[in-house]
């Protein structure tokens, strides 16, 4: 009726069905246009409800990254790029740098003196300038505390109201850094220790020397290349003084030690030239 009234109708909402029987919420405008050929009706139909699942499912979007925002145990932070000024922060930032969110909102990581080295953050902006992301950068994190603390960091640029920001996620590695440290330390002092040991110590892995000491090449009179690749068997005689034969004897003894049975025992042993010797065997 108001179409032929009006001779046009414009932005009704209306309710219809596809074929199938799925509900359709439309926005209809329907105009006349006189042709000489006589009336047309032009119909045009926008699927209001297809809009509306967008803007629900970018709601829903919304909310799922808020809440990873918030509820992730690492530190996020959102700044501008190009002064460092802080927009947002989730808890974890606050934990990990111990500032609290409205100190930090509004200034910057320099004012907040969170930079050990002001040049890592020269050279994160260039990287996010250059290549839009970085991953696994390296930076030392100063808390209010005054602690000093080695993070690592994913950062990208993204836009806010047409300005770049960086969103960063932050991980405390210090301890990581530091266990790191004391294995390396470790395994020096181990290395000095094996390394200058007045004993032969071998290292044997699925029945061949891998590793050898300097006594160890003393004592069989041999080069580390021609030990290490070797079997046991190449140091000793074909049988022992028990009649056992060396070879499976020896195999049984890095058998039961590699099921966690220490082994000491006597072994007749011969150098590379032949020579043979006796010596007391420790397995572990």
């Amino acid at each position: 009726a108001q179409v032929v009234r009006e001779g046009r109708v414009l932005n009704r909402p209306v309710r219809m069905r596809r074929r199938d029987g799925e509900p359709l919420e439309l926005e209809l405008s329907v105009t006349v246009v006189n042709t000489r050929d006589g009336a047309l009706v032009v119909w045009v139909a926008h699927d209001r409800g297809a809009q509306r699942r967008a803007e629900a499912a970018h709601r829903l979007l919304e909310a799922k990254l808020a809440a990873a925002f918030w509820a992730t145990p690492d530190a996020i932070s959102i700044t501008r790029l190009a002064d460092g000024l802080i927009v947002e922060i989730n808890d974890a930032w606050s934990t990990l740098t111990g500032c609290p969110r409205l100190r930090a909102l509004g200034r910057t990581t320099v004012e907040l003196g969170q930079w050990v080295d002001e040049g890592d953050r020269d050279r994160l902006v260039a990287a996010l300038q250059s290549h839009k992301a970085v991953r696994d950068f390296e930076m030392r994190l100063r808390t209010r505390a005054g602690d000093e603390r080695i993070c690592r960091m994913h950062a990208t640029v993204l836009l806010l109201d047409g300005e770049p920001h960086a969103l960063a996620v932050l991980r405390d590695v210090t301890l990581e850094r530091q266990a790191r440290l004391a294995l390396e330390a470790s395994e020096q002092r181990y290395r000095s220790l094996f390394d200058t040991a007045r004993d032969a110590i071998v290292l044997v892995r699925q029945g061949i020397f891998v590793q050898c000491n300097e006594a160890a090449l003393a004592l069989f009179r041999a080069s580390k290349g021609q030990l290490l690749g070797a079997k046991p068997a190449m140091v000793s005689p074909e049988v022992q003084p028990d009649g056992r034969l060396s070879a499976q004897a020896m195999a049984g003894h890095l058998d039961a030690a590699a099921r966690g049975e220490p082994q000491f025992f006597e072994w007749r042993h011969q150098c590379l030239d032949g020579q043979p010797f006796d010596a007391e065997v420790s397995i572990n």
